[in-house]
């Protein structure tokens, strides 16, 4: 059966729907929890990609694909995120 995320095909919409009357930290909570149903969930993934820009919390998520790693290591879509994390990084301006 199909799990009620990946029943909404734009999370991105979704979220947007959000904006304003949510703050980021809530939002990328809320895609914590569509990835722990669904890991490789493109749309989560990319919201996710612009949420962390907002609010440039690149460490942090950088420790958080370690254990996301540690689960699957297969998973593609975090390796996608980490390498968007380590761009960020490495050309930020100081």
């Amino acid at each position: 059966t199909k799990s009620k995320t990946s029943s909404y095909g734009n999370i991105e919409g979704f979220c947007y729907s959000l904006k304003g009357s949510v703050s980021l930290p809530s939002l990328v909570q809320l895609i914590d929890k569509i990835l722990q149903l669904e890991p490789k969930n493109y749309h989560a993934w990319s919201h996710r990609v612009w949420l962390v820009d907002q609010v440039h919390n690149y460490q942090h998520e950088l420790a958080m694909t370690n254990t996301l790693l540690k689960k699957d290591y297969y998973n593609n879509s975090v390796w996608a995120y980490r390498n968007h994390l380590m761009h960020q990084i490495l050309t930020a301006t100081p």
